[in-house]
C-alpha cells in the first residue's frame, strides 16, 4: 500500500488506528514527562552523538554504527523508504539519507524535531527527509508505507508496547525490516540487580513482571529530573512478542559491556574501550550462550 498521506500520491486517506486499549492517564502522563526531558535535553538533543565524551555517550554512537551495519548485511534493502521513529537530532535520518533512502522521522519533542531541522538542513539534506510531530502508538502514516521502519532507543519509555509493536507492523510493507534496539535486563552489568529483584518478588507474592518480560529502571525513574518511566526487557521474551506480530528475527547482537573492575583499576580508557569493542565483534560472530545476550544494549532486525 501507498503512503498515501506522507508521499502525496493519491487521495489523501486517514491511516488506520489499531485500538488495542485506551491511553490512560499514567499514559499521557508519562509522555508528557518524556517531551519535557528531551525538550530540554542538550545531552540529547547533539552532544551526545557530537562529543562522546563519555563511556554512555560512546556506546549510543556504536550503536549506531551497528545498527547501520546490520542493515548493510540485508541482500535486498538498498533504496525505498524508510521511517526513523524518535528521530532525535537527526544522526539516524542523516545516514538514511545519504545512503540513497527517502527518509521520514516522527518525534514527539518538538526540540528534537527543530535540532533536527536545523542539523539536515546544515548537511543540505532538508528538503530530501520529511519530519512529522507525533507518537509511536499513533503514528501518522498509511498502512504499508514503508520498506524500512527505525525504533531505535523508543519502546524503552512506553509504560506498555502493545500498540507501539502494532504500529510498527502496521506501517511496515510486506517483506519489510524492522531495527530496534532496548536495553537488556539480563545483561552482566544488571544480572545481579535483576535477580535480586525478581526472587524478591517471588518470595513476596508479588507479580514477576511490570510488563509482558519487561522491568521498570529504578535508577532511572529515581534519578531523572523529570520522573520518566524507563524499563527493560527480557530479550528471548521481546523477541517471542515481535514474532506474535508477524515479525521474524533475522539479525541481532548486544553491545555495551562496562567492564567496570578495569575501570576502577584505573586501567586507560583507550584500553578498555578496545577490549569492550573487540567483546561486542566476537560475540557478533560466535554465539556464545548467554554472553551473546550479554551487552547492556540490544539491537535486533526483524523482517
Amino acid at each position: 500500500m501507498r503512503a498515501q498521506v506522507w508521499w502525496g500520491r493519491g487521495p489523501k486517506t486517514a491511516p488506520r488506528r489499531p485500538s488495542l486499549r485506551t491511553v490512560t492517564t499514567a499514559d499521557a502522563e508519562n509522555k508528557r514527562r518524556v517531551e519535557a526531558f528531551f525538550d530540554d535535553s542538550e545531552y540529547w538533543q547533539a552532544d551526545i552523538y557530537e562529543e562522546a565524551r563519555d563511556r554512555f555517550a560512546r556506546a549510543v554512537a556504536r550503536r549506531k554504527d551497528y545498527a547501520f551495519e546490520m542493515l548493510a548485511r540485508l541482500p535486498d534493502v538498498r533504496r525505498g523508504r524508510a521511517l526513523d521513529i524518535g528521530c532525535g537530532g537527526g544522526f539516524y535520518l542523516e545516514e538514511l539519507a545519504r545512503r540513497g533512502f527517502a527518509a521520514a522521522g516522527v518525534d514527539s519533542s518538538p526540540g528534537m524535531l527543530d535540532r533536527c531541522r536545523d542539523r539536515l538542513a546544515r548537511a543540505g539534506l532538508g528538503a530530501r527527509v520529511r519530519l512529522a510531530h507525533g507518537d509511536v502508538e499513533a503514528l501518522p502514516f498509511d498502512d504499508g508505507s514503508f520498506d524500512l521502519v527505525l525504533a531505535i532507543g523508543v519502546l524503552g519509555y512506553l509504560l506498555r508496547d502493545d500498540r507501539a509493536l502494532a504500529e510498527l507492523r502496521r506501517v511496515l510493507r510486506p517483506g519489510g525490516y524492522v531495527i530496534v534496539n532496548v536495553t537488556n535486563q539480563w545483561s552482566l552489568a544488571e544480572l545481579l540487580s535483576t535477580a535480586r529483584i525478581k526472587l524478591g518478588r517471588v518470595l513476596s507474592g508479588q507479580p514477576h513482571e511490570d510488563g509482558p518480560g519487561t522491568l521498570t529502571s529504578r535508577w532511572i525513574r529515581d534519578h531523572s529530573p523529570t520522573g520518566l518511566h524507563y524499563k527493560y526487557y527480557d530479550l528471548r521474551a521481546f523477541e517471542r512478542r515481535m514474532q506474535r506480530q508477524g515479525l521474524q528475527l533475522v539479525d541481532a547482537m548486544t553491545l555495551s559491556f562496562p567492564l567496570r573492575t578495569l575501570r576502577r583499576a584505573g586501567v586507560p580508557e583507550a584500553v578498555t574501550v578496545g577490549l569492550e569493542v573487540a567483546l561486542e565483534r566476537i560475540l557478533q560472530r560466535v554465539r556464545v550462550p548467554y554472553l551473546a545476550y550479554a551487552g547492556e544494549s540490544y539491537t535486533g532486525v526483524f523482517r
